[in-house]
C-alpha cells in the first residue's frame, strides 16, 4: 500500500519549475488558476479603492487678484473636462479664500480654514509678504504649498520654506535683467524707491550688490509705507527727496496698485515729464492687462521695466483657444485679453499639481485626504512629503514653460521680456536669458513724455535762479519793452525768440530759474588787441556778472580760452546778401517754358496714342465694353428674339462707352488729374491705363517743380555766384561786423582768398556797427554783408524781399550758449541741448521762427531755370509704350482663352474645335469694322449697296415691261381681230 503523497512548498512544487515535465492533477491546476484570477482581480480593487474620486485643492487670492482667481478655476476646468488621460478616475475639487491686499493673519486664517477642508496642496497668495506668511503654516502641516508669482529671493530658502515651491523665478535673477538694461541704456546713476513690504525691500538686494560692484552711484534709496488701503499710499515726501540730488532715472520695485499712486504723485512734482526715466519689475509689468479697455494715463506713458517672459509653451497655443471661447458665465473675463504671464503661472501651478497626483496614484501609492486644525497639537499631514516629493520631479509640458523645479524649488532657465509701456498698452521692445542676456528689438523705447534718450543725472541745477545775458538778433533774440496791444512789458517776458523758447524749455527740463538782460555795449565779444580784455557778453561772463549767455553766440577758439561753451545748438557757416533784382517778363505763356516744344510734343502724341489705343482694345477684348457685347451679348439677345429696338438701343450704348472720342477724354482728364467719367473695362485696357496714370503723375510733379522755379528764380545783373566772385570784382563792395567772430576768422584765416577780404574790409572801411546796420546797407546798396547764415537765412525771408544769400557756406562753425570758465552748469546745458536735438525739438524751433513772406532768391546754389527735354524723361515714355506691348501680348490671350471656353462638344450650335471657334470670332469682327467700327463709311456704303440694289430692280422692271408689252400686243390683235380694241394702253416702263 502506497504511503502518503509527500507536501511541498510552492517553491518546491514541480510545476513551478520551468522545464518539468510532471504531470499536474486536474483539480490543482483548475484551483490554481482560479487563485491566480482572484489575486489579480482582488489587486485591481484595491489600486481602485486607493484612487479616490475626489481631491482638493485650494487657492488664496486678493480682491485684487480677480484674472489669477480665473486662471486657477479655468485650470481646474481644464484638467477635469479637457485632459482625460490625467487623473482618470479623480476630479479636482477647490476651495478658494479671498484675503485683503498684505493681511498677514488674515492669509494665516485662510490657510488653517483650508486645511481643516482637506486640501492636498495650497496655491497662493500672490504677494512674498502673503507666502511668508502662508507657508508657516503649510510647512508645520507639511501641506505642499505653491507661489506662483512671488519672487522675493528669501523665498529660496529651504531651511525656512521646505513645503514651498514657486513658478517664477526669484527677484535675484529679475536684478540681473535689470542691470543688464541699465548698462544698455549707459545710466551709472540712478535712485531706487521700494515698496515697504517683503517684496520691495528685498527685491533689489541683487541689484545693489551688482551696482556696487560696478561702481554706479545709487544716489538715493528711499522706502515708501504700504497698507491694505492703495489711497492711503504717499510717497511725496521720499520722491522729492529724490528730485533733489539730481538723478532722473528712477529703479521702482512695487505692486501695480502702488505703483499708479506713487506716478500720480510724482506727475505732481514734474518727474513724469520728458527727461525722466521709471525702471519698474514684474510687480507691476505682470499686470500687462490693466489698460486694454481704458486709454493708458499720461503719468504712466513711458515706463520700461521687465516681465516674465511666456516662453511659448507647448500647451499656450491650445489654452490661449479654449481660453478665448470659455463660457463667460464661468469666466466672466474669458477671451478679453492674451494669455499673460500671471495667468500662465496659476495655470500651470495647477497643472503641476495634477500631473504629481496622477504619477502617485500611477505608482499605486495611495493618500487620503486629512482634515487638519491649526489650533490642536502639531500633527501635519503624513502625505504631505510624498506629495512634496512628486511635485518636485514632475517634468511635463505647461503653458508658460515645460513644467520643471531644480533644485532650489524655481524653474529652470527663467527669461524676460523687456516692456515698454505706450499710449496703446506694454509693447515688447527687447529680451533677456541667463544665456542670451539682453537683446534689445528695432523698435526704440520711448521713455517719459515721448524722449528717446534720457540723461541719468543732472547738476545742481534745480531751484536756482541764473542771470543770463543776450544780445538782439532776430530771430533768435528780440527785444520789446511793450506788446503788440501796446501794453509794457517786464522781466523775462521783454525778450522771445528761437533762444528764448530754448532757454524755457531747459528751465522745465532742469528745473531753474532766470533772469534775462540786455549786454551794454551791444557786443558779442571780441578782445582788445591793445588792454586783451573782452567785450561784450563775453565780458559779463568772465567778471561773472551773468552765468549764461544765450544768444546767436558763435563757438570759437580765442573765446573759449576764457569762457566755457556748451555743445552747439545749430550749425552754421558764412555767407552773404546781396540785394536782387527779380527779371520780370510780361510774355503770357511762359509756362510753357518749363518744357522744351519737342517734350510738349511727345506728350500730346503720347496722349493720342494711348487713347487710339484704349478704343482699340476695347473693340478688340473679349472683356471690353464694345468687343464682349459683339461677340457675347448681341449673338444670345439676336437668339432670344429681343425686341429689335432695344437691342439697337444698348448696342449703342455699348459701342458708345469707350469710342475714339470718350478714350481721347480719358487720357487728357488722366493727363490733368482729373479722371474720365468712363474707365477701360478689359485686362488690356486696365494695364495700359494704370501706367498712363504712372507717367502722368511723373510728368506734371516734374512740370509742377519745374514751374515753380521758373516763376520764382531769377538772375542778378552781376555774376557773383561765390565768394571767389565776390573777391575779384569791383563793382559790389563787401564786409561784416566789427569786433565780430565772422571778422576773427578772415583776420586769423590762412587762405588767401580770406587774407585778401580781411584787407579789403580795413583798407575800404567796410565793417558795420551791427548786423541790423549790415542788412540795412545790403538792401539800399551795391553792398555785400557777410554773416552768420542762420542769421541771413532768416533775413532774406523777411519784407521788402530784396535780399537773396549767395554762394556755398565756409568757415562752417556752431551757435552755442556761454558760460563762466570751470562752470558747474555746462555739461547739464550741453546734454539738456543734445538731447533737444536728437528729440527734434530744435527743427521745430526752427520751422515756429524761420518763417517769412519771401523766399531765398539764391540760384546760383540752388536752382536753375534749365527747360526739360525729351532726354530727361524719356524713360517716362518708355514705360507707356512697353506697357502698351504687354497689353497686345494679354489681348492674343484673351481671345485664346475665349475660344477655348466657347468650344462645346454637347450644343449643336456652338463651335466644336478650337478653330472653328476662332473663325467664328474673326467672322463677327470683320462684321462689326464694317458696321460700328467705322459708322459713316458703313453708312455710306449701304447707301451705295441701296442704289445698286435700286438699279438691279429697275432693271429687272424693265426686263418685265417688255416681256408684258409683247404679250399685250398678241392680245391686242386678237382684240383688233374682234373688233374690240381698247382706247387707252397704259406704258408700265420705268425711266431710269
Amino acid at each position: 500500500m502506497a504511503g502518503p503523497r509527500p507536501r511541498h512548498t510552492l517553491a518546491e512544487c514541480p510545476w513551478s519549475k520551468m522545464g518539468t515535465s510532471t504531470a499536474v492533477p486536474r483539480m490543482g491546476m483548475r484551483l490554481l488558476q482560479t487563485m491566480l484570477v482572484m489575486a489579480v482581480f482582488g489587486k485591481l480593487m484595491v489600486g481602485a479603492a486607493a484612487v479616490p474620486a475626489r481631491i482638493r485643492i485650494g487657492g488664496i487670492f486678493t480682491h485684487e487678484n480677480k484674472i489669477e482667481e480665473e486662471a486657477f478655476k479655468f485650470a481646474v476646468m481644464y484638467v477635469n473636462e479637457m485632459m482625460p488621460e490625467l487623473l482618470p478616475r479623480t476630479r479636482i475639487d477647490y476651495i478658494i479664500n479671498r484675503t485683503m491686499l498684505l493681511p498677514e493673519f488674515v492669509g494665516i486664517q485662510a490657510v488653517c480654514h483650508q486645511a481643516r477642508s482637506g486640501v492636498v496642496a495650497i496655491i497662493g497668495p500672490g504677494t512674498s509678504s502673503g507666502v511668508k506668511f502662508s507657508n508657516a503654516v503649510c510647512s508645520g502641516l507639511h501641506i505642499p504649498h505653491i507661489a506662483p508669482i512671488a519672487t522675493d529671493p528669501t523665498l529660496a530658502n529651504p531651511e525656512f520654506f521646505p513645503y514651498l515651491l514657486r513658478m517664477s523665478a526669484p527677484d535675484s535673477v529679475q536684478s540681473r535683467a535689470l542691470v543688464d538694461l541699465v548698462t544698455y541704456f549707459g545710466w551709472t546713476h540712478m535712485a531706487i524707491l521700494t515698496s515697504s513690504d517683503d517684496y520691495g525691500i528685498h527685491g533689489l538686494v541683487e541689484f545693489q550688490a551688482i551696482a556696487a560692484r560696478k561702481k554706479w552711484g545709487i544716489v538715493s534709496v528711499q522706502q515708501f509705507q504700504t497698507g491694505n488701503d492703495v489711497k492711503s499710499v504717499n510717497a511725496t515726501s521720499q520722491l522729492k527727496h529724490i528730485v533733489g540730488t539730481g538723478v532722473r532715472v528712477v529703479i521702482l520695485n512695487c505692486l501695480a496698485q502702488h505703483a499708479t499712486r506713487v506716478l500720480q504723485q510724482a506727475e505732481h512734482l514734474g518727474m513724469t515729464r520728458r527727461g525722466w526715466a521709471w525702471v519698474v519689475t514684474d510687480g507691476v509689468t505682470t499686470k500687462n492687462t490693466t489698460y486694454l479697455t481704458s486709454p493708458v494715463p499720461s503719468y504712466l506713458q513711458g515706463l520700461i521695466g521687465t516681465d516674465p517672459d511666456i516662453a511659448q509653451g507647448t500647451l499656450l497655443r491650445e489654452v490661449r483657444q479654449v481660453w478665448e471661447n470659455a463660457d463667460r458665465g464661468r469666466f466672466p473675463h474669458a477671451g478679453q485679453f492674451e494669455v499673460e504671464s500671471n495667468f500662465g503661472q496659476f495655470f500651470d501651478a495647477v497643472l503641476a499639481i495634477a500631473h504629481a497626483l496622477d504619477n502617485i496614484f500611477r505608482d499605486g501609492h495611495h493618500i487620503e485626504e486629512e482634515k487638519l486644525d491649526c489650533c490642536e497639537e502639531k500633527r501635519p499631514w503624513k502625505y504631505g512629503k510624498l506629495v512634496l516629493e512628486y511635485l518636485k520631479k514632475v517634468e511635463e509640458d505647461g503653458v508658460m514653460r515645460r513644467l520643471r523645479f531644480s533644485g532650489h524649488g524655481h524653474p529652470n532657465n527663467p527669461s524676460y521680456g523687456i516692456m515698454n509701456l505706450l499710449c496703446s498698452g506694454w509693447k515688447k521692445v527687447g529680451s533677456w536669458s541667463e544665456d542670451t542676456r539682453l537683446i534689445m528689438h528695432n523698435p526704440p523705447v520711448r521713455f517719459m513724455g515721448g524722449a528717446d534718450s534720457v540723461v541719468d543725472y543732472v547738476s545742481d541745477l534745480m531751484n536756482r535762479t541764473l542771470r543770463v545775458v543776450t544780445i538782439e538778433e532776430p530771430p533768435f533774440i528780440f527785444y520789446s519793452e511793450k506788446d503788440e496791444h501796446g501794453r509794457p512789458r517786464n522781466g523775462n517776458d521783454r525778450f522771445y525768440g528761437f533762444c528764448k523758447d530754448m532757454l524755457e524749455h531747459f528751465s522745465k527740463h532742469l528745473g531753474f530759474k532766470y533772469e534775462m538782460y540786455m549786454v551794454e555795449d551791444k557786443n558779442f565779444g571780441a578782445r582788445d588787441p591793445v588792454t586783451g580784455k573782452w567785450n561784450g557778453m563775453v565780458r559779463d561772463l568772465v567778471v561773472k556778472k551773468a552765468d549764461v549767455a544765450a544768444a546767436s553766440f558763435t563757438i570759437s577758439y580765442e573765446r573759449e580760452q576764457d569762457i566755457d561753451f556748451t555743445k552747439p545748438y545749430i550749425d552754421i557757416g558764412l555767407t552773404f546778401v546781396l540785394s536782387n533784382q527779380i527779371e520780370k517778363e510780361d510774355r503770357p505763356f511762359k509756362f510753357l517754358d518749363v518744357f522744351e516744344p519737342n517734350l510738349w510734343l511727345f506728350i500730346l502724341l503720347s496722349t493720342l496714342a494711348v487713347s487710339f489705343f484704349i478704343s482699340l482694345v476695347n473693340k478688340l477684348s473679349p472683356s471690353g465694353y464694345h468687343g464682349h457685347f459683339v461677340q457675347e451679348e448681341e449673338p444670345t439677345l439676336l437668339a432670344e428674339e429681343e425686341k429689335p429696338a432695344e437691342i439697337k438701343e444698348k448696342k449703342k450704348e455699348m459701342i458708345g462707352m469707350m469710342s475714339l472720342n470718350n478714350a481721347l477724354y480719358f487720357a487728357v482728364a488722366s493727363l490733368l488729374f482729373q479722371g474720365g467719367d468712363i474707365l477701360p473695362k478689359s485686362g488690356p485696357g486696365r494695364i495700359t491705363a494704370s501706367l498712363w496714370w504712372l507717367v502722368t503723375v511723373i510728368i506734371v510733379a516734374t512740370y509742377t517743380a519745374n514751374l515753380a522755379a521758373f516763376l520764382t528764380v531769377s538772375r542778378m545783373d552781376t555774376d557773383i555766384n561765390s565768394v571767389e566772385d565776390l573777391v575779384s570784382q569791383k563793382l559790389v563792395q563787401y564786409g561784416t561786423v566789427q569786433n565780430s567772430q565772422p571778422l576773427s576768422f578772415f583776420e586769423s584765416s590762412s587762405i588767401h582768398t580770406f587774407e585778401t577780404m580781411a584787407r579789403y574790409m580795413k583798407v575800404h572801411s567796410t565793417l558795420t556797427m551791427s548786423s541790423r546796420d549790415g542788412i540795412e546797407k545790403a538792401r539800399e546798396e551795391r553792398y555785400a554783408f557777410i554773416w552768420d547764415s542762420a542769421v541771413l537765412d532768416y533775413v532774406v525771408k523777411q519784407p521788402p524781399c530784396n535780399l537773396r544769400t549767395v554762394g556755398r557756406l565756409f568757415g562752417k562753425i556752431g551757435f552755442g550758449f556761454g558760460l563762466q570758465k570751470g562752470s558747474a552748469y555746462t555739461d547739464a546745458f550741453s546734454i539738456a541741448i543734445l538731447q533737444a536735438r536728437e528729440s527734434g525739438y530744435l527743427d521745430k524751433l526752427k520751422e515756429k521762427w524761420y518763417t517769412g513772406e519771401c523766399h531765398d532768391q539764391n540760384s546760383a546754389t540752388t536752382v536753375t531755370n534749365d527747360k526739360m527735354d525729351v532726354s530727361k524723361l524719356l524713360g517716362v515714355f518708355y514705360i507707356i509704350y512697353v506697357g502698351m506691348a504687354v497689353s497686345v501680348v494679354v489681348l492674343i490671350v484673351e481671345w485664346v482663352v475665349a475660344c477655348m471656353m466657347a468650344v462645346d462638344q454637347t450644343d449643336p450650335e456652338a463651335p466644336k474645335t478650337f478653330l472653328e471657334a476662332f473663325r467664328r470670332r474673326l467672322t463677327i469682327l470683320e462684321r462689326d469694322i464694317e458696321e460700328n467700327w467705322f459708322p459713316t463709311l458703313a453708312k455710306r456704303r449701304r447707301k451705295q449697296q441701296e442704289q445698286k440694289n435700286n438699279v438691279k430692280k429697275r432693271s429687272f422692271s424693265r426686263s418685265s415691261s417688255k416681256s408684258g408689252d409683247f404679250k399685250n400686243s398678241r392680245s391686242a390683235g386678237s382684240l383688233k381681230i374682234n373688233g374690240n380694241l381698247p382706247d387707252t394702253v397704259i406704258d408700265t416702263s420705268t425711266k431710269v
